[in-house]
């Protein structure tokens, strides 16, 4: 039987790197997906020694939609089908709305809605041709609560949760 395949996006650090050790403690391959293509490989390189699991890694910017196209196509051309893929990619700024780069902002709502649901539904695309698959979008407690000075970064989290979160079975 072969080992399942688990993509995480934003993979290099906090708990995104904690998803990529437990899941190749229990001996899933991973593609990691992050900007940093110098962390990607050091940490891709550690966790094949130190759990014996392929490891494949992606780096690129995945707020820009032509990433995601990218990342895509990179799997297509390997080969590699992705059985469990983990959105957990996300970031804000901090500090008055009025006063931060609106460029910058646009940037984060876009890897925090919007690329998001593009990889999610490029991903789910596969999974349903091979009827199977299970998808983990991760939100914030930031969408629970009031966000002074990232209140753009609360608000993606909790469009993310009201998108993609539990409907408790129902379609």
């Amino acid at each position: 039987m072969t080992a399942e395949t688990v993509l995480i996006t934003g993979a290099t650090k906090g708990i995104r790197y904690e998803f990529t050790k437990v899941f190749a403690e229990h001996c899933y391959n991973l593609v990691l997906v992050a900007r940093d293509s110098a962390l990607l490989e050091q940490q891709a390189e550690s966790l094949k020694k130190e759990y014996g699991v392929q490891v494949n890694t992606f780096a690129g910017d995945l707020s820009s939609h032509t990433t995601i196209e990218s990342l895509h196509r990179y799997l297509k051309s390997e080969g590699i089908d992705i059985d469990i893929l983990i959105n957990n990619a996300g970031a804000g700024g901090l500090g008055l709305m009025t006063e931060l780069d609106i460029q910058k902002e646009m940037e984060y709502l876009q890897l925090n809605m919007i690329s998001l649901t593009y990889l999610t539904r490029l991903i789910a695309d596969d999974m349903v041709k091979r009827k199977q698959g299970k998808i983990l979008n991760v939100a914030s407690t930031a969408a629970f609560q009031p966000t002074p000075r990232m209140s753009m970064y609360g608000a993606s989290k909790y469009l993310r949760l009201i998108l993609y979160g539990s409907n408790c079975g129902r379609t």
